[in-house]
């Protein structure tokens, strides 16, 4: 691989570090339920900025598509305490880092196996993650640094399941669909993120219904993209 590629993947790889950290202040500072509806901007940011660092065709569908996105996420954050805005603007941070690394793979997915392009970035989030930790530390001192117990399970679930896996999956899909589309897709994870937020943390008990509804609109939006994609497609043809 030209060294040229290496780096690159590596600098993607640290965008995708800051993002992890802000998505998990958003969850600290806010919950699960807030950052993973943050999250769901993804899409708005895309449909101007897959076009723009791409060059490719501009959409008007995905770009108001984009826009349903906008008053969802303005009922989450007016549905919110005070004291959650700090974890919502991460989660936003997190959501625009995410953005950005998407297209950047986009660009560079057919340069390399997916599984290397997965490797390479990991390793380079790491390797970054590992040199601010003792910055990290300084700050926030831990009683406990090392996993214990149960956590093992956890965390392997975390890392293997749902960062690693899906991670890769991501990679390869970017093959066949644009940076846009995949976003759309991934716009699910905040209802999986508020239903296992419910059961496991008791998010809910946190959030009004002007939050519910802002997961609606996003959720309408998932599911009339390919629908209303199919029928431009059609007509134009």
């Amino acid at each position: 691989m030209p060294v040229k590629d290496l780096l690159a993947y590596a600098a993607i790889g640290a965008i995708i570090a800051i993002h992890w950290l802000t998505f998990f202040g958003s969850v600290k500072y806010a919950n699960a339920s807030v950052a993973v509806a943050t999250y769901a901007t993804v899409s708005f940011i895309l449909s101007f900025a897959e076009p723009f660092m791409l060059r490719s065709k501009f959409s008007w569908l995905d770009l108001w598509m984009g826009l349903l996105i906008v008053p969802a996420i303005l009922l989450i954050i007016n549905g919110l305490d005070t004291r959650m805005h700090s974890g919502f603007y991460l989660g936003m941070i997190s959501a625009l880092l995410s953005a950005l690394f998407g297209v950047l793979n986009k660009k560079m997915v057919s340069k390399a196996d997916p599984m290397v392009i997965s490797g390479i970035e990991m390793l380079a989030a790491t390797g970054l993650l590992i040199v601010l930790l003792p910055v990290w530390l300084n700050y926030e001192p831990l009683d406990q640094l090392i996993p214990q117990g149960s956590d093992w399970i956890y965390m392997s679930i975390l890392v293997l399941g749902c960062t690693t896996l899906a991670f890769y999956i991501s990679i390869r899909t970017l093959r066949y669909i644009s940076a846009f589309s995949q976003s759309m897709v991934m716009n699910l994870e905040p209802v999986y993120g508020i239903v296992f937020g419910a059961i496991l943390l008791g998010d809910n008990k946190e959030l009004n219904p002007q939050f519910y509804i802002g997961v609606c609109i996003i959720l309408l939006t998932v599911f009339l993209h390919p629908f209303l994609k199919r029928r431009f497609s059609e007509v134009s043809n």
